[in-house]
């Protein structure tokens, strides 16, 4: 169950960079 909620921790936080990644680049243009 560790392994899943750690699992589960990345791939929010890889979500998480990807959005902000594209607000930037919004913000940027």
């Amino acid at each position: 169950m560790i392994n899943k909620h750690q699992h589960v921790t990345a791939v929010n936080f890889i979500n998480i960079s990807i959005i902000l990644s594209q607000s930037n680049h919004c913000d940027a243009t």
